[in-house]
C-alpha cells in the first residue's frame, strides 16, 4: 500500500471514528485532520471537501467483496442451508457495521446526496439474492415466485430481527441468534420449497 493509499486510509478511519463519536454536523475536517494526523490542506487534496469524505466511509461500510466472497464460497445448492449461512453472515456482517447502522439512521437521511451511496450496499445485497434464488428456481430447488420479491422478504426479516436487537437489546425478544436464523429459515424454507 503506498503512502497516499495509506493516508487516505487513516483520514477515512478518522471521520468514521469521529461520525460516530460526533455526528455529522459536529465532525469537521480540522478534527479529521488532526485525528489523522495531517492537516487540512492533505485531507482536500484527497478527498475535496468533508462530504466526499463521508461519501467514501459510506462505501466503505456496505455489503461488498468480502461478505460476498465468505457466501459465494459456502454455497451448496441445499437451500436451507445456504440461506442459514446467508442469513448467518449478513447478520454478522450488520453487526459488524453496527454502530455505522445506527448512525445512518440518526444522521444520514439529512443529507439527500448520500442516499445513492447508502442505498447502494441493499441494492447489491438484493441483486446477490434474486440471482441466487434464480438458480435455484432454475434447477427446480424452489417453487415459481418473484426472485427479487423472494430476496427482499428475505433481507427484511433478517434486517428487522438486526435492527430490533441493535435499538432494543433483549425487549423485543430474548431469543437468541441461533434460535431466530434456525428458526427463520426453516419457516421460509418451508415457504418456497417445491
Amino acid at each position: 500500500m503506498s503512502a497516499k493509499d495509506k493516508t487516505k486510509k487513516r483520514i477515512l478511519s478518522a471521520a468514521l471514528e469521529l461520525l460516530k463519536e460526533h455526528g455529522y454536523q459536529g465532525t469537521t475536517t480540522r478534527l479529521i485532520a488532526e485525528k489523522a494526523g495531517c492537516n487540512e490542506v492533505t485531507l482536500f487534496r484527497h478527498f475535496g471537501n468533508k462530504q466526499t469524505i463521508l461519501e467514501k466511509v459510506v462505501e466503505g461500510q456496505r455489503f461488498g467483496p468480502d461478505l460476498k466472497g465468505i457466501i459465494d464460497r459456502s454455497i451448496e445448492w441445499d437451500l436451507e442451508s445456504d440461506l442459514y449461512k446467508i442469513a448467518k453472515g449478513y447478520l454478522d456482517f450488520m453487526r459488524s457495521i453496527e454502530d455505522f447502522v445506527m448512525l445512518g439512521f440518526k444522521e444520514f437521511y439529512k443529507i439527500e446526496e448520500l442516499n445513492d451511496e447508502i442505498s447502494r450496499g441493499p441494492v447489491e445485497f438484493k441483486e446477490y439474492l434474486t440471482q441466487y434464488f434464480e438458480k435455484m428456481k432454475d434447477r427446480e430447488l424452489i417453487i415459481a415466485i418473484d426472485c427479487e420479491q423472494l430476496a427482499l422478504h428475505f433481507i427484511w426479516m433478517n434486517f428487522g430481527y438486526f435492527i430490533s436487537k441493535a435499538r432494543f437489546g433483549d425487549r423485543v425478544t430474548s431469543l437468541p441468534d441461533e434460535a431466530f436464523l434456525k428458526g427463520s429459515v426453516q419457516l421460509f424454507v418451508r415457504g418456497i420449497s417445491p
